[in-house]
């Protein structure tokens, strides 16, 4: 969004957590999804990004940069938060739950004596 345009409002903000919503989806991503292959696609007609924005019925959703506890996403500021659309946010939540099983799997194989 550029010098005096007015956010598009044929997305409306959600009631709970709306005024962080609108500075990462509205203000700083611009409408637009900010994944960069985080979701595991390579998004190759976007050299690399996402090119989705949002409409209405299909908002952006704020997620966390990088995978945190729910407990502590609560408490991330605007700067800690990207802007993504749902199917990167399904394949975002796909590649940090594999990553998550993965970093288990070697802690208790690393720990295992026999």
């Amino acid at each position: 969004m550029s010098g005096d345009m007015l956010p598009d409002i044929s997305v409306r903000a959600p009631l709970v957590g709306g005024d962080l919503w609108t500075t990462v989806a509205v203000h700083r991503a611009d409408g637009r999804c900010q994944c960069r292959t985080e979701c595991g696609n390579q998004h190759t007609s976007g050299h690399g990004a996402c090119r989705r924005e949002q409409s209405l019925g299909r908002p952006l959703r704020v997620v966390p940069r990088v995978a945190v506890s729910d407990r502590a996403a609560a408490g991330l500021g605007a700067d800690d938060l990207m802007a993504v659309c749902a199917p990167c946010h399904d394949g975002l939540i796909r590649a940090r739950r594999i990553a998550h099983e993965a970093s288990i799997t070697q802690a208790v194989t690393a720990d295992t004596l026999f």
